[in-house]
């Protein structure tokens, strides 16, 4: 269940981005939860283009926590940033990679093919697809988000062979 405080801030980046010509789209956990599968959301997190995501910041601010730039986090490198609206803080993830196991980085969501829109609170939302949500949560080793996805397709996705602790 997306909460209110979330709900309010994904009208407002709807009603500020409906208008750009930069693709974009929901991720994390919120993307779950638009879905419809049960999980909680602590931040709002936006995949687009590495210049998609300088774009975002200068629309959603003007409250700047870490302006955009290219940066390595762990598991996760790309062009990123965070704002908050209201008291939500918005990840911006321009051409976001994902470390893999071997050391490799996996590709960018394909910000067309790895999308679908979503209607709720009777509005369109461009939200990641499950399978895209499922091959990060994989990349990152997010064992609970792989099985949380796992439990709620009807078709039984392909099981993930967990590493023992």
């Amino acid at each position: 269940m997306v909460p209110d405080s979330h709900r309010r801030v994904l009208a407002t980046v709807l009603d500020r981005l409906s208008s750009v010509a930069v693709p974009w789209a929901i991720s994390g956990s919120v993307a779950l939860a638009l879905h419809g599968l049960p999980t909680s959301c602590e931040d709002l997190d936006l995949i687009t283009s590495a210049d998609g995501a300088h774009e975002l910041e200068r629309l959603l601010g003007p409250i700047v926590l870490e302006p955009v730039s290219a940066s390595e986090r762990g598991q996760i490198r790309g062009h990123i940033g965070r704002v908050r609206i209201e008291e939500v803080e918005v990840e911006l993830l321009g051409d976001v990679r994902n470390r893999v196991a071997n050391h490799d980085w996996t590709t960018p969501p394909r910000l067309h093919a790895d999308v679908v829109d979503i209607e709720y609170d009777g509005r369109r939302y461009p939200v990641v697809r499950l399978a895209c949500l499922r091959d990060s949560y994989v990349a990152l080793q997010r064992w609970d988000k792989v099985r949380l996805i796992d439990q709620s397709t009807a078709s039984g996705a392909e099981a993930v062979d967990e590493p023992d602790p």
